[in-house]
């Protein structure tokens, strides 16, 4: 497992990493943690298991740019 926290920047592995979300919240669901996902960017939410996410450890100044202006 990833061991996601909320503020992590996530990729989805079963959309093949298509999009960058930040983990904004996090429930529970038939006893299983599902993390609710805001996309950097594009304006997009969706929800995933932690066994789907992939924590995105690569930074550059586009992504601190687009982390600023979409937080």
């Amino acid at each position: 497992m990833a061991n996601v926290k909320i503020g992590d920047l996530v990729l989805r592995k079963s959309y093949g990493c298509d999009i960058l979300f930040r983990v904004s919240d996090s429930i529970i669901v038939d006893g299983k943690e599902i993390f609710i996902l805001n996309g950097i960017h594009y304006r997009i939410q969706a929800d995933s298991q932690e066994d789907d996410l992939v924590i995105h450890k690569k930074t550059s100044d586009v992504d601190n740019f687009h982390i600023a202006v979409n937080t």
